[in-house]
């Protein structure tokens, strides 16, 4: 055979392995491509411990995939090892059919409840940080050659640290890169994230997402509800609402009902079909369901005491358009993606910034069968440091009544404000001048 027909054949050979190898990276979106390049770059100059701030629904998983694949590239290294934290059962399952869907020759093991790795027969072990904390002692620090830390928010947490410290990764002199990712770079509990993250080194917020078309536009809506949050306990740690405490408040009879109007009226006016509702916990979603299901809406609920087994497949008969209603009270804040949700029933009120901008990202994915994702914020007048939709983006309590506002809309609102606000300083401020003017000429 000669040279130019082995070269023939070889191209032949290697061009299916080489096609799938860059099939993922075909379908990377610009600022996906610009996320792995900020971090490979950062990882060069020496910094190790780095973060990609990503709203939900960016895609997080496909960017530090085609991330693992480049650092092994970049390392040169013919054994090279990934260790993938998680703290759910869902977010694991998503990351392997990720990486598995975008790098098919990657050998991906599950750390997790009765699946335990291999480490020498793997080049990604995606690990549940609660399994992974008491089988630490399989794992020598130098079997991996980089750490990625799933919903990064949590890695100040004492068990991450611990793992971080196993692996020699616990301080800025580490040499495996460890990166983070979330869509909050925020803690409820206060623990500062600077502990395990040197420097974010990429951003992209949900109103650069919505501007550049790569999540949906939400419509928000505000309902004064008849419950005085004011007395409702906060946690010490926290400083949100203790849950046992805010359930007595909203588990009742009025508040519920005000919920399942403002449902039944925006569902007539926008033709809904697929709500996630936030509830307060378990009694919560359970009494909204029995209410749902008494004026004949199709709902279900899934909390922590729903079997992992039917848990899937109620998400499946949701995303298969067979539930009208999902109720859920903790689960769906993170790691599962329902694309085809259409509105967003917030009847768990909040004074974290970082879990209202989780919920109301599980609504605002792209699907065909949405142009809006309704987003029904159900708030009281008490002044109790309530992070709502108006107080997310600057609007002042005073002026939090919204009926079906765009992010767009809520800019102009917010600009406003702010010009009146500066017109009213003006005032006051000439006001003062004048008057310091006419003390000093009656003193002169």
């Amino acid at each position: 055979m000669s040279a130019v027909q082995q070269l023939t054949t070889g191209i032949r050979y290697l061009k299916p392995f080489i096609q799938t190898r860059n099939a993922s990276k075909a379908l990377l979106r610009d600022y996906q491509q610009d996320a792995i390049n900020c971090c490979v770059d950062a990882i060069k100059k020496g910094t190790k411990r780095i973060g990609v701030s990503m709203a939900t629904g960016g895609g997080k998983t496909v960017i530090f995939s085609n991330l693992i694949e480049r650092l092994e590239q970049e390392s040169g290294k013919s054994a090279f090892k990934t260790l993938v934290l998680v703290h759910r059962r869902e977010l694991a399952h998503q990351a392997g059919r990720t990486i598995k869907n975008s790098f098919p020759d990657k050998r991906i093991q599950m750390e997790m409840g009765k699946q335990n790795s291999d480490v020498k027969q793997s080049d990604v072990i995606i690990a549940s940080v609660q399994s992974l904390i008491r089988r630490l002692d399989k794992y020598k620090p130098s079997d991996i050659d980089l750490i990625i830390i799933d919903e990064a928010h949590h890695a100040a947490a004492d068990s991450y640290v611990k793992i971080l410290r196993h692996f020699n990764a616990a301080t800025k002199d580490t040499k495996i890169p460890v990166v983070g990712f979330s869509a909050t770079f925020e803690r409820a509990d206060n623990k500062a994230l600077s502990d395990v993250i040197d420097e974010i080194v990429y951003h992209r917020g949900m109103l650069d997402m919505i501007n550049d078309k790569w999540l949906c536009e939400g419509k928000f809506t505000t309902v004064k509800i008849n419950a005085d949050l004011s007395e409702v306990e906060k946690s010490s740690s926290s400083q949100d609402f203790k849950i046992d405490s805010l359930s007595r408040v909203m588990n009742v009879p009025e508040v519920n009902e005000m919920i399942l109007m403002a449902y039944l009226q925006k569902k007539k006016e926008n033709n809904l079909k697929s709500a996630l509702l936030f509830g307060v916990d378990i009694a919560h979603v359970t009494e909204l369901h029995k209410l749902f299901e008494s004026h004949g809406i199709n709902s279900k609920f899934v909390t922590s005491n729903t079997k992992a087994e039917l848990r899937d497949e109620i998400i499946k008969d949701f995303k298969d358009g067979n539930i009208e209603v999902l109720m859920n009270c903790g689960i769906f804040t993170e790691g599962t993606d329902m694309p085809n949700i259409d509105c967003i029933l917030l009847a768990r009120p909040t004074r974290s910034r970082s879990l209202l901008v989780q919920m109301i990202g599980r609504g605002l994915r792209l699907h065909h069968s949405k142009d809006y994702c309704h987003i029904i914020d159900f708030v009281d007048s008490s002044d109790v440091g309530i992070i709502s939709i108006p107080t997310l983006v600057g609007i002042t309590r005073s002026e939090n009544t919204l009926d079906d506002q765009t992010l767009e809309e809520l800019k102009m609102i917010k600009e406003e404000q702010d010009e009146r606000r500066r017109i009213a300083e003006e005032k006051i401020r000439l006001k003062y001048e004048h008057e310091k003017n006419l003390f000093d000429e009656s003193y002169n």
